[in-house]
């Protein structure tokens, strides 16, 4: 089966450096965001009526939205939080730190809050409450409240079965994934030189700051993963950065995973907190990143809690919480609705 695919423009440009957002220069690069967000609009409500669409789902972009909502189709919203982040402070005066947090939530909330208004529904990939990994960030508005529904994990993992990795270890296996954002380059370099050195795991290391493929002691480092599910299903925790999707993917594996939230993004320290605070495993801040040998080693203690927790969610997210299908049902609803 072919489906129709079309090019459409970014929203917004992410830049920093040593696993921190530079406010300044993310704010200069996307500082042609108004242009491009007409044209983006523009190219995706030509490629709905192109294909005859009768359903619009949006993955987070506002673009999408929007050209849903002009053609008057049935429009999705897709995210994992509908409230946004407002630090408090005591304090009359605020710290260079405490500006750069506030302007960095401005920054990457403000495209986020005008598209549940255009929407239908507001469709939440996560379980629903009190299993709720985003619950902290879902707002408390009845308005919303009544738009939004938790459709379960969407992961290609609850409807393809993981291939056989090719990882022979005679330790724990540990899959450690660092995405591209530039501002994780720091990081991945203080990671590699505590991981090279540890012997109690085994590790492969999947990120885009790879410079070459190595082997170091009992860590290999690589590039990119052609299929990276065999390897999420043979190991035996997972190392990541404490976004939604990655969670939600450890979850679906029932692996328990160390997270490692970036840096002034309190979006994902609420994830990893509340990744704890269900009992499915471990959370590290950067600045804390000197312990990480140390917390790897308690998850390990502390497996079989963990795994008792997370598989009862894995099992769910492969029955009546099978986003994927969830989300089909939707679009079959109301596309029987625009049918005639």
């Amino acid at each position: 089966m072919c489906l129709p695919v079309f090019e459409t423009l970014p929203e917004l440009t992410m830049v920093g450096k040593k696993g921190k957002l530079d406010v300044l220069r993310s704010v200069i690069a996307s500082s042609t965001i108004s242009s491009r967000f007409l044209k983006a609009v523009q190219l995706e409500a030509a490629g709905m009526r192109k294909m005859r669409a009768d359903v619009v789902i949006s993955d987070s972009r506002i673009s999408t939205v929007i050209a849903g909502y002009r053609l008057g189709l049935p429009t999705f919203y897709v995210c994992n939080q509908t409230s946004y982040y407002k630090k408090s402070s005591k304090k009359l005066r605020l710290d260079l730190e405490e500006l750069e947090e506030r302007a960095i939530g401005t920054l990457m909330t403000a495209p986020l809050v005008l598209p549940p208004f255009f929407s239908d529904e507001i469709l939440v990939p996560d379980f629903p409450p009190p299993d709720t990994i985003s619950l902290p960030l879902m707002s408390r508005e009845n308005a919303l409240k009544k738009m939004t529904s938790f459709i379960g994990p969407l992961s290609l993992t609850t409807l393809v079965k993981p291939k056989k990795a090719e990882w022979r270890a005679t330790k724990p296996r540990v899959l450690v994934t660092m995405g591209g954002q530039a501002f994780r380059r720091g990081e991945y370099d203080e990671l590699k030189k505590i991981i090279s050195k540890n012997r109690e795991f085994n590790f492969i290391v999947s990120s885009v700051f790879a410079e070459k493929e190595e082997r170091i002691a009992s860590a290999q480092f690589v590039k990119f993963l052609p299929d990276i599910l065999p390897y999420q299903n043979a190991a035996g925790f997972l190392v990541m950065p404490a976004g939604h999707s990655g969670i939600i993917e450890s979850i679906v594996f029932g692996k328990p995973a160390l997270l490692l939230p970036d840096a002034s993004q309190p979006e994902q320290l609420s994830n990893a907190r509340r990744y704890k605070e269900l009992g499915l495993g471990e959370f590290l801040e950067l600045k804390h990143l000197h312990k990480f040998e140390a917390t790897l080693s308690k998850l390990k203690q502390n497996k079989e809690k963990y795994l008792r927790n997370i598989s009862r969610l894995s099992a769910l997210s492969k029955k009546e919480m099978n986003g994927a299908l969830n989300i089909v049902k939707k679009c079959e609803e109301y596309g029987k609705r625009m049918s005639y």
